[in-house]
């Protein structure tokens, strides 16, 4: 049951859960908490799932978070990036999850688009893309939830044996594949 003081009263989290009192934390999910913001936290998980965290993340700051961490295999977001107020200042290299092999994330477009522009996936093996849109069922159209240089990021897509493209109302689309 979702009350409104639900998310105030998880804040004491992000203070708890710190790399000093988890050294060996590797699996991590949250939802409708939270989220701490010490990179070290993150830097030894192998699966990580954040959903609908209160006080999001731009890309910048969650792409901080993740830079730090070579052993990630799986990652799942939803709704946990928020628009970045100036995008036009940031060119940032992409950054690489080497051993990331499961990508599930559900954002709005522009977020999503932001996000994946600046990674390098090469083990991918199962992507799941949902992005809310306003978009056409056309080709150029989903193209909205990936990026101009997909095949650098998403190397996936150029291996891939199997997809579903789903699309509804032209305001939500789900692209899945894998190897």
């Amino acid at each position: 049951q979702d009350r409104p003081d639900t998310v105030a009263s998880t804040a004491w989290l992000a203070d708890v859960l710190t790399a000093d009192r988890s050294p060996h934390l590797q699996k991590l999910n949250l939802t409708r908490v939270t989220a701490p913001r010490d990179p070290a936290v993150y830097a030894h998980l192998r699966s990580l799932a954040l959903g609908c965290c209160s006080r999001g993340f731009t890309t910048d700051q969650f792409l901080d978070l993740l830079c730090v961490n070579t052993v990630l295999e799986n990652l799942s977001l939803q709704f946990i990036l928020v628009k970045q107020l100036d995008t036009h200042g940031t060119h940032r290299p992409h950054i690489t999850l080497p051993n990331l092999t499961r990508l599930k994330i559900r954002e709005n477009a522009d977020n999503l688009l932001d996000f994946l522009a600046h990674l390098h996936l090469p083990r991918l093996e199962k992507v799941d893309i949902h992005g809310n849109t306003t978009f056409s069922t056309e080709p150029d159209g989903l193209q909205a939830l990936v990026p101009a240089d997909g095949a650098v990021c998403l190397p996936i897509l150029g291996h891939i044996i199997q997809a579903a493209v789903f699309c509804a109302s032209g305001t939500y689309c789900m692209i899945r594949a894998w190897k």
